[in-house]
């Protein structure tokens, strides 16, 4: 079995003595970065947005935590109290397009910036996504070249990593699809045959290569293209996944142009449709990087997809399609 050949640092909570600001620590990368720096007794700072219930941290585990939304500059301000690195993972990509994805994602990053120039603040590590351009037709795609964009001409010292589709535990890549093909009826909708190639990348591997940047230090200015080992077909995904949890749904392949029609009628029912239009966006191009990407890069050799699919085997009750971040 092939899997990661990067060892684990052994003092790294001694190289990385720099505060760290996180963003986006609750959703599915986060919070897998957070687990992975307590591990080696890293504590990052964590910008937190106002909410009523109460995150679901490390237990027994205390933090240092900002509540603000990146659009309050005043609290972001705060935040950046002895801060030397922002690792920004925001995005209110799961909430599109119920939001504004383009005005609250660049409005909070632009926000962001000037509350970390304003305090001295010169690094940061920023996660984008292959096949960004600031031309596209797609807000996910568009937001994220815009974004990339503020970033380089900020002054700060940067890192950003594009990534494919990052799976694992509390993802929005496979357990979409595994719940879609739960709750389908008989059939799921392929846009375009399901010819669309992804490179699915393992979070674990993503952490790695985070950790590492920290570890050295990494931020002069350089843009990655990460993607996992293999290039799969949309439809070859759904079927290792139907294998994995034993469901067998016929794959209808339905032109992507029908499936938004269909979106805007069940809208108001999107936990139940099973392709959300972020989803038919993003299946919209190939979005791969060459598959040495990780091995040339970070000496990282990535795990093979179909054997790291043991968190959709975990749970029986799925929720419906699409409904949590």
């Amino acid at each position: 079995m092939v899997t990661s050949c990067v060892p684990e640092p052994t003092h790294i909570s001694a190289i990385i003595a720099a505060m760290i600001l996180l963003t986006g620590g609750t959703g599915f990368i986060g919070s897998h970065l957070i687990e992975k720096l307590v591990s080696v007794n890293i504590f990052p700072r964590l910008l937190l947005r106002p909410k009523k219930e109460t995150p679901q941290l490390i237990p027994g585990k205390s933090f240092d935590i900002t509540v603000s939304s990146l659009g309050d500059l005043g609290g972001l301000r705060s935040a950046m109290r002895n801060v030397e690195i922002i690792i920004h993972l925001a995005s209110s990509e799961q909430n599109w397009p119920d939001v504004d994805l383009e005005e609250t994602d660049t409005g909070g990053l632009q926000n962001l910036l000037i509350a970390a120039k304003e305090a001295g603040v010169n690094k940061i590590l920023f996660l984008s996504r292959i096949g960004m351009d600031k031309n596209s037709s797609y807000p996910v795609l568009r937001t994220k070249a815009i974004c990339e964009a503020m970033i380089k001409s900020s002054g700060l010292a940067f890192t950003i990593i594009r990534l494919g589709d990052v799976y694992g535990q509390g993802d929005h890549f496979t357990r979409l699809i595994a719940s879609s093909l739960r709750f389908a009826p008989g059939f799921l909708p392929l846009p375009d045959n399901g010819k669309t190639v992804l490179q699915p990348l393992w979070v674990e591997d993503l952490l790695s290569i985070i950790t590492l940047l920290l570890e050295i230090d990494d931020f002069d200015g350089k843009t990655l293209e990460i993607g996992g080992g293999e290039y799969l077909e949309f439809a070859t995904i759904c079927k290792i996944i139907m294998d994995i949890i034993h469901r067998k749904k016929v794959l209808l392949p339905v032109p992507s142009a029908y499936l938004r029609i269909l979106n805007l009628w069940f809208r108001p029912f999107k936990g139940s449709f099973p392709l959300p239009t972020i989803w038919l966006d993003l299946l919209a191009m190939d979005r791969i990087c060459p598959l040495d990407s990780m091995s040339r890069n970070f000496n990282i050799l990535p795990v093979r997809f179909a054997t790291h699919l043991n968190h959709l085997r975990e749970t029986s009750k799925a929720k419906k399609p699409y409904g949590g971040s």
